[in-house]
């Protein structure tokens, strides 16, 4: 296995940040559409209330996961997170570690309360990831979004950072 290294995002990646995000093994687990520009990934990345980390290998970008503050002041406490990893690297641990950094960033950085998600349900391998995390499923969307003309359930899964009691 090449070794990776977690980056902070720079536009230099939006290249190959495209790439994951259009590759036909990862938009469909996305809210992206197959032909996402390279001006409209980069467009995701960037802007205020967002925090990316990347994985690196071979100076290309290869997985990213993305942290997205609340935009309604009485949702300030929390943030979204969404994770994308290239089909040639899964079970690598990648995405793991990238969600353990993302997951810091929020819980000792921003001083969140709450961190949450979307997956699609047949998507198992990101289910059993983010519940080894410590995320909860707490809803469950039926024909939620839309995949290749099909309508696909989705979990609603949460996980609570410490109490700001105890920190």
């Amino acid at each position: 296995m090449n070794e990776f290294t977690i980056v902070p995002y720079s536009n230099e990646y939006s290249k190959d940040l495209n790439k994951v995000r259009t590759c036909k093994d990862v938009y469909p687990n996305l809210l992206s559409m197959p032909y996402e520009s390279e001006a409209e990934t980069q467009a995701y990345f960037e802007g205020k209330n967002k925090f990316n980390t990347l994985a690196v290998v071979d100076g290309k970008a290869i997985a990213y996961a993305q942290l997205r503050l609340s935009k309604n002041v009485r949702k300030k406490h929390k943030a979204q997170i969404s994770i994308a990893v290239h089909p040639d690297h899964y079970r690598k641990k990648i995405g793991y570690h990238l969600m353990k950094e993302i997951i810091e960033i929020g819980d000792k950085w921003l001083d969140l309360h709450k961190l949450d998600l979307t997956v699609l349900q047949s998507n198992t391998p990101a289910v059993q990831l983010y519940k080894k995390l410590g995320f909860v499923i707490e809803g469950d969307f039926k024909e939620d979004t839309i995949v290749n003309g099909t309508y696909e359930d989705v979990y609603y899964m949460g996980l609570m950072l410490k109490n700001k009691e105890e920190k």
